[in-house]
């Protein structure tokens, strides 16, 4: 018997809920400015039935194409509340490569921003599929554009009579590319929802959060902030762009509890002359992902917030673990454990499941996994093992092993890994190292060509000051295996790093193609 059951709860449906039941409260700042949940509510209904109106039909893929901004939030969420798949692009990549994206998803309708639009304009004839282009504009309608800005006063704000499944697709991410070709990445509306209830739970969000979003509206960490806000009725205090002294005022001034952030973002806010513990002490939770946090850094957010710190691995495709704060003293190298719904193991280099402590591929499979790559089958086959009993794993790429408790410890990307003599050299080993010189901001080791080893690792280090780069090399090789050496460190003036701040090894790599020690 279930009469009184409803399990058809969707994102749309959420911002719907909230509209009835918070109605006034704000659910997005941005600029100092509010949007409460009914006009976030109405507004994406006005948009979302614009599209429809535009001939758009469901499972159809929009691309998003904006800076961060409400209007871009209400852009993605009323793409889905017409029951299309959204498709947001990061604004960083080469033109190229947008267009390639693009055209890659076969995207029906684009909606992009005045500066945006202007950016690809002249070459509107690159997109192979894209037959409505809309942009958020004051202008009346320009060459093939047409302005939101007007079609939205007449539209209904009726919820659009569009059903939508658990099964159906939500959104398309295309991955950084720091391992090679963007794959965009598919993941239906049931997986989405499953991954903010799981993550709401993990990270501590609850309907008092206030939570600050200052990495591109594009990124799946951003996707982190704005799902779980959504989905407990919190309030989202979106930044254009991440400006360490903006983060500062507007913690202070909207006492943000929540934030997702990356390791070089809260260097940053440390960094920054405005900085002070008083400025930022509303904060509670504190999310770090992308890459490894240095211990430096997690001393200074010991010493100076009252807050927890939850460390997340995490990729796109659907993998998250995360080690929770009463841990962090136990297990301080750990990233912790999956979330429930999701398996981990570690796989030989044999394709056999490895016992604890033995580094190997992680693999996982759950409930909040991605459908697959878009046009990609050749990808979804070398990122799959199946096990003896026919279960489907995905192949993360990450070196990584558990200890006897179950928490993760993440040793590498399988595709960094230097064989140098036929020994495995994992570079997050060494760049844990000389991150703990004082004098070292950045650090990244890479293996270049070796006519002795086939290949040995060369260091290149961030600082401040000149470096006397032999005492380095020495001083990193005192304190590393046998088969570990540094076989040379050089000085650069920056690493290149991806929106998230990732460090991009294939850029670094692809600079040294030549490089012969």
């Amino acid at each position: 018997m279930s009469f009184f059951i409803d399990n058809h709860i969707t994102i749309s449906r959420l911002i719907s809920w909230h509209a009835s039941w918070r109605e006034a409260e704000p659910a997005i700042i941005f600029n100092h400015k509010q949007t409460s949940w009914l006009e976030l509510h109405l507004r994406t209904n006005q948009l979302a039935n614009v599209l429809l109106d535009k001939g758009l039909n469901k499972g159809q893929r929009v691309v998003i194409l904006m800076e961060n901004s409400a209007s871009m939030l209400i852009a993605m969420f009323a793409t889905l509340k017409a029951g299309l798949s959204v498709v947001p692009i990061n604004l960083n990549i080469s033109d190229e490569t947008l267009f390639a994206q693009v055209n890659d998803a076969k995207a029906s309708a684009i909606i992009a921003s005045e500066q945006q639009a202007q950016r690809i304009n002249s070459q509107l004839n690159a997109f192979s599929t894209l037959q409505t282009f809309l942009k958020f504009s004051s202008s009346d309608e320009q060459d093939n554009w047409q302005s939101l800005n007007s079609l939205l006063v007449n539209a209904s704000m009726e919820s659009p009579s569009v059903t939508i499944n658990r099964d159906d697709e939500c959104i398309v991410i295309y991955s950084s590319g720091t391992t090679g070709i963007p794959k965009g990445i598919v993941h239906n509306h049931g997986a989405r929802l499953d991954w903010a209830y799981d993550l709401s739970i993990a990270l501590k969000f609850h309907s008092g959060a206030t939570t600050i979003c200052s990495l591109g509206l594009y990124s799946n960490i951003s996707w982190v902030s704005m799902l779980t806000s959504l989905l407990t009725g919190g309030k989202l205090i979106i930044q254009e762009k991440f400006s360490a002294e903006e983060f500062i005022q507007l913690v202070d001034r909207y006492q943000v509890t929540h934030c997702a952030g990356v390791p070089i973002q809260y260097q940053r806010v440390f960094d920054n002359k405005h900085f002070s513990p008083k400025k930022v002490r509303s904060l509670t939770m504190l999310m770090c992902c992308g890459s490894a946090m240095s211990d430096s850094l997690k001393r200074l957010i010991g010493e100076h917030l009252e807050c927890d710190l939850i460390e997340l691995y995490g990729l796109t495709e659907g993998v998250i673990t995360t080690l929770a704060p009463e841990y962090r003293k136990r297990k301080p190298n750990s990233v912790g454990k999956p979330l429930p719904g999701l398996e981990l193991a570690i796989l030989s280099d044999e394709d056999k499941m490895l016992d604890n402590h033995e580094p190997g591929e992680i693999i996982s499979r759950g409930r909040t996994m991605m459908v697959g790559y878009l046009n990609r089958a050749d990808a979804d086959k070398s990122a799959s093992w199946q096990d003896i009993q026919g279960k489907v794993w995905f192949r993360t790429g990450d070196i990584g092993k558990i200890d006897k408790d179950g928490f993760l410890y993440l040793v590498d990307r399988k595709k960094d890994m230097i064989i140098s003599g036929g020994q495995n050299i994992y570079p997050q080993d060494l760049e844990k190292i000389l991150l703990q010189h004082n004098a070292i901001d950045e650090a990244a080791v890479i293996g270049v060509t070796s006519e002795k080893w086939g290949e040995t690792p060369l260091a290149l280090v961030v600082s401040k000051v000149s470096l006397d780069l032999s005492l380095l090399c020495d001083w990193a090789n005192k304190q590393l295996g046998r088969q570990q050496k540094i076989a040379k460190v050089e000085q650069v003036t920056s690493l290149p790093r991806n929106p998230n701040g990732k460090l991009e090894k294939k850029k670094i790599r692809d600079s040294y193609a030549h490089y012969q020690l």
